[in-house]
């Protein structure tokens, strides 16, 4: 799946819960002290308990038919790890191929999945002063960065990062790949990057320092309402386009290392994490430590629930209407909303383009756009999406989108 193109046409993408919190805690297999769960590939039964997470995350999209993305469980596997315990195979390359396999039974629907190449921080993820400088992060990370891009990945995401140095550093190596990049931080409660820097100084330093800057920015393994999106200035809910939340709401300090698990009511959590996609525009959401599928479950009714609030007693067309005069939205974005097939979505769209008009409304119609040169088919009449680009021949279409004023 094209992330970019994904972000642009879709409202919400589900992202995983968690993976390597979720493995330690099953009791099934041991993660690696230095290397975490990166080495379970090549065990039968952490590719097993693996599998089972990955799919039973996959699911909860499928049947609901949103976009995904999961990441690759290579979070610790760095140069500096994999020669300290010795391991000669291509980790990262191995671990595209293990998601690659996870998706290969679904079909055409795979392409709905976008896998990122994860990384982290060199050190303590909650230790922002074991940090690397700039520079240094640069060249650390340069090596697995290189490595899941051949490999494959749709994206690359930097997750869990604590210092803005090291966050900056990381996003000089990514721009050097053709792959978009995300970077993620994890914030304290009073939404600030646990170096103390706040969030917009952040975004502002990476973007300004990248000939080519990130595809946007995410928080992760912090509570929803750590955020604080009420006081947070628009540049950086502008950039801001994912979020995957813990389960619970206590400090970082309290839940490192605790022996049970801690988590929140799962409503608030999904009620939190709604209003970040309503009121603020983020798009990505899932899940960070202590999170499960049922998590993923309540968000997904939440925002269902949300789209079809107020539908009750009108008829499809109706309801399309309705749902295209509150916002901008693509057939897909529609198709997951009223629960009908994309195919019938462009059938219906063609009659309410006829009611709105005799209304004397406006529907308007922003057009595809191809990816590869950004040649726009403004002449276009059908409202369905290009197969080709006329210029440059490229199938890497943007759906068009739809709205009525």
């Amino acid at each position: 799946m094209n992330l970019s193109r994904t972000l642009e046409e879709c409202n919400f993408i589900l992202a995983e819960a968690a993976i390597v919190e979720a493995v330690r805690r099953s009791g099934r297999v041991s993660v690696h002290p230095r290397l975490q769960h990166a080495l379970l590939i090549y065990d039968q039964i952490g590719k097993t308990v693996l599998s089972e997470l990955y799919n039973g995350y996959i699911a909860v999209a499928l049947a609901n038919n949103i976009p995904i993305t999961i990441s690759t469980p290579t979070w610790r596997a760095n140069q500096e790890r994999l020669s300290e315990a010795g391991i000669l195979s291509d980790v990262n390359a191995d671990a595209v191929e293990f998601l690659n396999d996870v998706k290969a039974p679904l079909g055409s629907w795979a392409q709905w999945i976008s896998v990122g190449g994860l990384i982290g921080c060199k050190n303590d993820a909650y230790s922002p002063a074991e940090g690397l400088s700039r520079a240094a992060a640069e060249k650390f990370h340069s090596w697995q960065i290189e490595r899941l891009a051949q490999a494959g990945v749709d994206f690359l995401l930097a997750a869990t990062l604590p210092s803005l140095d090291e966050a900056a550093g990381i996003a000089l190596a990514m721009e050097k790949t053709v792959l978009p990049y995300v970077i993620s931080f994890v914030i304290n409660k009073q939404g600030r990057i646990l170096d103390g820097n706040s969030l917009e100084a952040g975004f502002a330093l990476i973007d300004s320092s990248c000939s080519r800057a990130p595809l946007g920015y995410m928080i992760n393994c912090a509570y929803p309402t750590f955020l604080n999106p009420e006081a947070q200035p628009q540049a950086v809910l502008s950039r801001l386009i994912g979020y995957q939340a813990n389960a619970s709401s206590n400090d970082h300090s309290d839940l490192d290392g605790a022996e049970s698990l801690h988590a929140d009511d799962i409503e608030d959590w999904a009620d939190r994490m709604l209003e970040l996609n309503n009121r603020y525009g983020v798009k990505i959401l899932g899940g960070c430590c202590g999170t499960s599928a049922e998590h993923l479950e309540c968000l997904v009714r939440k925002i269902n629930s949300d789209i079809a609030g107020g539908m009750t007693g009108k008829t499809l067309r109706q309801q399309m209407i309705a749902l295209l005069e509150g916002q901008v939205m693509g057939a897909r974005d529609l198709s997951s909303a009223l629960s009908v097939r994309e195919k019938e979505v462009y059938t219906h769209l063609a009659h309410v383009e006829r009611t709105v008009t005799t209304d004397k409304r406006r529907f308007v119609v922003h057009p595809s756009r191809c990816i590869a040169c950004g040649f726009e088919f403004k002449k276009r009449k059908r409202l369905t999406r290009p197969s080709r680009c006329p210029k440059c021949k490229s199938s890497r279409l943007s759906q068009p989108l739809f709205q009525i004023l």
